[in-house]
Parts: structure tokens; C-alpha cells; sequence
């Protein structure tokens, strides 16, 4: 078969022809390849400055998570304790804020999502508020309360920018290693938050209203945060986390956090005293005992003993708590010692009234004074909500601060692997591109006319191999 103008074409033109098809193929299909991998290197050059903040992020927060603690401690002793441990956790914060700030002068951000720039900006203008409220915490003319919610805000909103730099990457296995990363941080924060209140705990020595609550919400925080870590994590990660859990001072920790949660979630002492006031005073066991001798009606003798056994059991349950002081043991004796003298008394009441004696000289026989038991009453009130945790608000700060360091040690060593991990993959992509140039197709015949086809120059773009 003869085709027109086919027998002018020479034989090397002929077999470039029929094998067009092929090397056009080849070519698309080498051309993807090579700008896929661009875009992983692209992304990966893009990523690695995230990365890099997101470790000066975790050094500047880990400082402001111990100033917040002690923080806590300083306000909730009135003044009186941490000034010290305060005043050289702000000069730890201020180096790393320094140091925060100078990378953020020299990071173009304008590369980033609008939601990342907003996070971001946003942390930024609460770290500016620090200097103002660590005056008025210097003044003690702020609350607590005011105080730690302040740090908590402004580290939220700097784990959030981490959070962020997951959602800049749309490649998996980076967007996992760095979604692990932030819940870890958010994990070592709840731990933080944990520290401060706590301490102001031990200062105050009791729960203050809410306070409890939420000691077992931040524990329940940091396992979720934790677990949401692990199911991602590295087998070297997570054998590292297993081994700070198991450490002798996380075993401390979790000591101190039991003792608490078990002596707050006993905190029955105002309930106690509720019945042995009500069964006591007017209306009580006095008031019956007052109008068996008047009236002489064995149903206020017998409501007397009743309220006598009500009594006796409300100290025997409070003698009961752990870690009551010494000062309640005796007033509860005065309690228990003056409601016997009552009981005491009924027989003879009840024999003079027999020997027809007049009520006025019954009452000076049986005459009982009420005050000492009363003060002690006064007493145990104004000790009511202390839980005498016989924990010291310094010791448990510096147990929870070594535990949170080897925590630490965990989170620089996730943003290591990160990073190196995007180093990783950038060489890969790198390698890969270049290698459909090294293993380019060989045709027969075809001459150095039409090696450009194949030259890495003539797909990859600028950049790609650097």
C-alpha cells in the first residue's frame, strides 16, 4: 500500500512517526509526574516556615503555661508566696517572647490562608495585653479567676495558629503528623491549666465554687487530647509518652490528683454540720430537753433522744474524714461532751419532777451551759470548706512542672520528626522527578536532535532540583 509523499520521508523520520503516539504518551504521563512532585516540594518549601513557628510557638507557651501557674500561686496566697518563682518565670516568658517576635517579622504570611493571618493576628494582639495584666496581677487588683482565664485565652489562641498549620497542607500524612502535634499541645495545656489552678487550690486549701468541677474536666480534657494523639502517633512517640506515664514523678502527680479529687468530691463537712446544728439548737435536742422540763411530756423526752442519736452519728461521720484538724477533733468533742450532759440529766429531771420538786429548782439542779459547745459549732463552720489536703501549693507546682517538662521533651521531639519528615518527602519528590529523566525511553535511530524531549529542564520548573 503506498501512501502520497510516504516514500520521500527517510527511515529515521518514519520511525519517529510511528512511534509519536508512545512518546507522546510517555511524555504526558512523565510531564504529571514531574509537576506532582512540584507541587510537593512547592508545598513542603511553604510548610517549613509553619514548622518553624510552630516551635517557637510551643517554647514561648510552655514559659507562659508555668507564669500562669505561678501566677495562680502568687494571687491566691494574697502576695505572700511565688513572688520569687513569678518574677524569674517573666523573664523566661519575656526571652521567648522576644525571640517569637522576631521570627514573626521575618515570616511573610501573606502566603497563608486568611484564617491562618486571623488566628495569628489575633494571639499576637493578646500578647500585647501581658504587660498590662501582669501590673495589675503585681498590684493583686485582679481576680484569679481574671488572671489565669487571661493566660488560658492567650495560649488557646497561639495552639490554635499550630492547629491552623495542619489545615495549610493538603498532603495526608503531613496533615496527620501535624494534627498530632497540636493535640499534643493542647493536651500539655489542659495539663498547664491544670498546674495553675491547683495550686491556688493547695494555697486556699478547698475548692472554691466550680473549682472541682472543673479539676476532673481537665483531666478528662487532657486524656481525650492525648488519645487523639496516640491513635496517630509514631511507635517511638508513643513509647516515649508511655515511658513519662510511668515515670516516678507522673506516679506523684496522680497521687496528689487523687487525694484531691477524693477529698473534694467528699466535701460533706457543711451537710454534717447542717444536722448536728439543726438536731442541737432551737428546735433540736436542747429545745426538747428545755420543754421535757417544763412540761414533763415524755414525747419531748423521747424527741430528745432521738435527736441525740441523730447527733452522734453526724460526729461520728465527720470524725470520720480524712485529713480533719486538730482544732475540729476538739470542738467536736465539746459538742459530743456538752450533748451528754443533757442525756445525763433526763433521769434526774425526771426523778425530782417524780419528787414533786418545782420546775425552777429542777433547772438550777440541771443547769447547763451551751457556749463552749456553740463556739465549737462557730468553729467547725468557719472550717467547713477546708479540705486540709496536707499538700503544699510549692511541691505540688514543682511535681506537675516536671512532669510537664518531659512533656515537653515529647513535643520538640514531634516537631523534629516533622520537620524532618517534610525534608523527607521533598527529597523523595525530588528524586522522583528526576529519575523520569535518567530512565527516559530509548528509541532506535532517533538522534541527539530529540533529546530536549527528555532534558529535566524542559518540564521542571525553576526550583525543583535545587
Amino acid at each position: 500500500m503506498n501512501l502520497p509523499g510516504l516514500n520521500s520521508i527517510n527511515v529515521k523520520s518514519k520511525i519517529f512517526l510511528l512511534s509519536g503516539l508512545p512518546l507522546l504518551l510517555v511524555m504526558f504521563f512523565m510531564g504529571q509526574l514531574i509537576f506532582e512532585k512540584y507541587g510537593v516540594v512547592k508545598q513542603m518549601d511553604t510548610l517549613k516556615p509553619l514548622t518553624e513557628l510552630s516551635i517557637h510557638i510551643g517554647a514561648y507557651v510552655h514559659e507562659t503555661q508555668k507564669e500562669r501557674g505561678t501566677t495562680a500561686g502568687f494571687l491566691g496566697s494574697g502576695g505572700k508566696k511565688f513572688k520569687a518563682a513569678l518574677n524569674r518565670q517573666r523573664q523566661e516568658v519575656n526571652k521567648k517572647r522576644e525571640e517569637l517576635a522576631a521570627y514573626l517579622t521575618d515570616l511573610d504570611t501573606r502566603v497563608y490562608s486568611s484564617r491562618f493571618r486571623a488566628v495569628l493576628n489575633e494571639a499576637v494582639t493578646e500578647m500585647e495585653k501581658m504587660d498590662q495584666i501582669r501590673t495589675q496581677i503585681g498590684n493583686l487588683s485582679i481576680s484569679t479567676p481574671k488572671a489565669i482565664g487571661y493566660y488560658t485565652n492567650h495560649n488557646r489562641l497561639f495552639l490554635e495558629t499550630v492547629t491552623q498549620t495542619s489545615e495549610e497542607s493538603t498532603h495526608l500524612d503531613i496533615g496527620l503528623q501535624r494534627s498530632a502535634y497540636a493535640n499534643f499541645m493542647k493536651g500539655k495545656e489542659r495539663a498547664g491549666i491544670e498546674r495553675a489552678i491547683m495550686t491556688n487550690t493547695f494555697t486556699a486549701d478547698t475548692f472554691k465554687e466550680g473549682v472541682l468541677f472543673k479539676f476532673v474536666r481537665l483531666m478528662v480534657e487532657q486524656e481525650t487530647f492525648f488519645s487523639m494523639f496516640d491513635s496517630v502517633a509514631t511507635q517511638t512517640q508513643k513509647t516515649h509518652f508511655k515511658e513519662v506515664l510511668e515515670s516516678d514523678i507522673a506516679k506523684k502527680v496522680q497521687s496528689m490528683r487523687d487525694l484531691a479529687h477524693r477529698k473534694g468530691t467528699t466535701l460533706v463537712k457543711p451537710f454534717l454540720l447542717g444536722i448536728i446544728t439543726r438536731y442541737f439548737g432551737y428546735g433540736g435536742g436542747i429545745h426538747d430537753f428545755k420543754n421535757y422540763l417544763l412540761r414533763g411530756d415524755e414525747t419531748y423526752r423521747e424527741n430528745f433522744k432521738k435527736d441525740y442519736s441523730t447527733i452522734l452519728d453526724g460526729i461520728d461521720q465527720y470524725r470520720k474524714l480524712d485529713g480533719i484538724s486538730k482544732e475540729e477533733v476538739n470542738a467536736l468533742d465539746l459538742i459530743e461532751e456538752t450533748l451528754k450532759k443533757y442525756h445525763q440529766a433526763l433521769d434526774t429531771v425526771s426523778k425530782m419532777a417524780a419528787d414533786g420538786e418545782s420546775v425552777e429548782k429542777i433547772d438550777a439542779v440541771v443547769k447547763i451551759s451551751d457556749k463552749d459547745a456553740l463556739n465549737a459549732i462557730s468553729l467547725l463552720y468557719s472550717q467547713s470548706n477546708t479540705l486540709n489536703f496536707g499538700i503544699e501549693p510549692e511541691e505540688w507546682f514543682d511535681a506537675k512542672t516536671q512532669k510537664i517538662n518531659l512533656l515537653k521533651g515529647i513535643e520538640d521531639e514531634i516537631a523534629l520528626e516533622l520537620s524532618e519528615f517534610g525534608d523527607r518527602l521533598k527529597r523523595e519528590a525530588v528524586k522522583q522527578a528526576l529519575s523520569c529523566h535518567l530512565h527516559r525511553p530509548v528509541y532506535p535511530g532517533i538522534g541527539a536532535e530529540y533529546d530536549h524531549f527528555y532534558h529535566p529542564g524542559y518540564y521542571i520548573p525553576a526550583g525543583l532540583n535545587h
